[in-house]
């Protein structure tokens, strides 16, 4: 269902107890099991981990995977000018 770098949006307020995640919350999948998926929230969370070893500590949270979707509103920011001259020659 999910893979290892999907961006996902939390459904559910305080999965599996925690107090700092809340419905609309994002992160990177960067871990999965049988039970659970490893999510690296966007900010550091309290009793927050690093999903053993594949997230910075504190950003980490297991969760069920009922408890997020996809998310596909990924904001991108405009290139530079100079970039964009480098892109048309």
């Amino acid at each position: 269902m999910f893979n290892i770098g999907d961006r996902v949006r939390l459904l559910e307020n305080h999965p599996s107890g925690n107090e700092d995640l809340v419905a609309g919350a994002s992160g990177i999948v960067c871990y999965i099991d049988r039970y659970s998926v490893g999510v690296c929230w966007d900010y550091s969370i309290k009793s927050g981990h690093d999903c053993y070893g594949n997230c910075r500590y504190g950003y980490g949270w297991l969760v069920n995977a009922d408890d997020i979707e996809l998310d596909f509103a990924i904001s991108i920011e405009p290139p530079s000018e100079m970039d964009f001259l480098e892109m048309i020659g």
